[in-house]
């Protein structure tokens, strides 16, 4: 038996699979279009027109299940969630107290040598003797 982990069932829509939100907006952003048409005005009608199609192209067309749009108004409202305090990561205290025994050791830092290993040799100077 396969199983598809990507399978997704088809959205219901008002209009080739449109929702009534995106039917209304690119019917409005369609008008200015038919304004240009009824007042002669051609070139303006026809950049109206590659507007719109670039309107559609953006409010239909989905980028990871999204189109952008919806991932514009997703994006608006989670930074608003955050600016609000309404996310869900919450940071928790950890479960165990901290080990203080030995402090970290970074070789290096500060010009502080571990003690447990032992100080390490430069290299010699080309054209010089190592004063081993």
């Amino acid at each position: 038996m396969t199983i598809y982990a990507d399978y997704q069932r088809d959205r219901i829509g008002w209009f080739f699979g449109l929702s009534g939100g995106q039917l209304m907006f690119l019917a409005l952003a369609s008008l200015p279009a038919f304004w240009a048409i009824s007042r002669g005005a051609w070139f303006s009608a026809f950049l109206f027109a590659l507007v719109w199609l670039f309107l559609l192209a953006i409010t239909v067309v989905p980028v990871r299940g999204r189109s952008a749009t919806g991932w514009v108004f997703a994006s608006t409202m989670y930074a608003v969630g955050g600016l609000l305090g309404w996310t869900s990561f919450r940071a928790r205290p950890p479960r165990a107290a901290p080990r203080t025994s030995t402090p970290p050791i970074s070789p290096g830092a500060a010009g502080h040598q571990d003690p447990r290993r032992p100080a390490a040799r430069l290299p010699a100077a080309a054209g010089r003797s190592d004063p081993r």
